[in-house]
């Protein structure tokens, strides 16, 4: 088997499921796929609140996309979750075995039926419908030892590797191709080519 790719998502961003929906299935099955969670930290630079402008942009361009992909698309509530918790919830499950289908319940959870995935009644659902441990998942979202040791990785991913947005494919030589529109692009990259054509 090929080295992993690593695919950085976030449950906050309806591009990284777009991505998760789209994109992420047509990675030939020879290629493991490495999901990595990533949720803005207060120390990013660009953490904070977004234009009203971008925000109508957005919001324009998701149902465009939703539209064109036939992807069923809520309104998420108003409130943001604790994103430390959800993706705390996700690396639990990813332990498990479990990590990218207990992920895409949780962003389908998010972005078609406007849920709070940091909600237990959510990540009990999520991980009902992939097979993990709903209260092993739990206990792990509880510990703030884990969630900082989730925040670590998050940073130091952000420092060390460039990864400081999501969608985005990370291929073992390092290059980097953020946004679903440029991930398809790593599918045509040489690393997913020879695993391909083997």
């Amino acid at each position: 088997m090929s080295e992993p790719l690593r695919f950085a998502y976030s449950l906050r961003s309806p591009y990284a499921w777009i991505a998760a929906k789209r994109i992420v299935p047509r990675v030939h099955p020879d290629v493991a796929v490495r999901w990595l969670p990533l949720y803005p930290l207060p120390t990013f630079p660009n953490f904070g609140n977004l234009l009203p402008t971008k925000v109508r942009y957005l919001i324009d361009d998701l149902i465009r996309l939703a539209k064109v992909y036939d992807l069923p698309l809520g309104r998420p509530p108003a409130e943001e979750p604790d994103w430390a918790v959800a993706h705390t919830a996700c690396v639990a499950a990813d332990s498990m075995g479990c990590g990218p289908a207990f992920t895409r319940a949780l962003m389908d959870a998010r972005l078609s039926r406007g849920e709070d995935v940091a909600s237990e009644s959510v990540i009990r659902n999520a991980a009902a419908a992939c097979g993990a441990d709903a209260a092993s998942v739990l206990t792990a979202c509880a510990d703030t030892e884990q969630r900082a040791a989730v925040a670590r990785d998050i940073q130091t991913r952000y420092d060390e590797d460039g990864i400081f947005g999501v969608p985005m494919f990370v291929l073992p030589d390092g290059a980097r191709f953020w946004g679903h529109d440029r991930m398809a692009w790593a599918l045509d990259h040489g690393f997913v080519r020879a695993a391909e054509s083997a």
